[in-house]
């Protein structure tokens, strides 16, 4: 979904529900709506290796990166959407008995439940990780098969002008498995 969209949906959800009562908490279910979305951000920073910090460059990497979400070699991680996330918030709310925290937990998780509903629209629900976890082990299986899951975004950079040849991925350590008889 495009941040204008989380914006407007969000605040509406946070006006509907919580604004009549506690103002506090839909400030910070709303802000979570949107900010969640800055991993999107560092996705570009790693990616074109810190050579390029604004705004325009990430959205149109994204744009572009979008584009290749039907590739076999398509894996995305976007930390801030994950359940290690989502957990560790919650486990920080309960211990800081936050309501602000809480509200925020629960924005996140709405926006992660309307970037689900949008990969559906696509096709594309499992073409992002919902675990850290989960993202490595799918990374390494997809390795040993021989594919690259850095490759839909080191295309993108290309795309956009941006030498591939100054970030290599580290993956010497995995091996391609041998064929199955």
């Amino acid at each position: 979904m495009k941040p204008r969209e989380h914006v407007w949906v969000g605040g509406v959800v946070a006006a509907g529900i919580f604004a009549p009562s506690l103002p506090a908490e839909a400030v910070a279910f709303w802000t979570a709506t949107v900010l969640i979305d800055t991993d999107h951000y560092l996705d570009f920073i790693y990616y074109n290796r810190c050579r390029d910090f604004s705004i325009r460059g990430m959205f149109r990497f994204h744009r572009l990166s979008f584009q290749k979400i039907q590739r076999r070699d398509f894996l995305d991680l976007s930390v801030f959407h994950t359940a290690e996330f989502f957990l560790g918030l919650y486990l920080l709310a309960t211990w800081a008995g936050s309501s602000l925290l809480l509200a925020a937990l629960l924005g996140g998780v709405f926006h992660l439940a309307l970037d689900v509903v949008y990969l559906a629209w696509y096709r594309s629900v499992f073409k992002r990780a919902y675990s850290v976890a989960e993202y490595l082990v799918r990374r390494l299986i997809m390795i040993r098969g021989g594919d690259n899951p850095d490759r839909p975004f080191l295309d993108a950079l290309d795309e956009m002008g941006v030498a591939e040849a100054t970030f290599v991925p580290d993956s010497s350590a995995i091996t391609p498995m041998p064929p199955t008889p």
